[in-house]
């Protein structure tokens, strides 16, 4: 069953989850590090995953 980002974000709520660019979706108990200045987080693994703009100032509200 495919979903949509939306509908699977609706989905994760109440769970530690944050979308943070159109694409991406990523779980805060991954999350290693917060670069706001070039606007990436990495999580575990080394994988680098880039934070919108509009999705910055709503992951910092979440950690």
């Amino acid at each position: 069953m495919n979903h949509n980002l939306k509908a699977v974000e609706d989905k994760l709520l109440n769970f530690p989850f944050a979308r943070v660019h159109n694409s991406f979706i990523i779980n805060l108990n991954k999350l290693i590090e917060f670069n706001k200045s070039e606007q990436y987080v990495i999580l575990d693994y080394d994988v680098i995953i880039p934070v919108s703009r509009q999705k910055k100032d709503e992951l910092i509200n979440k950690l």
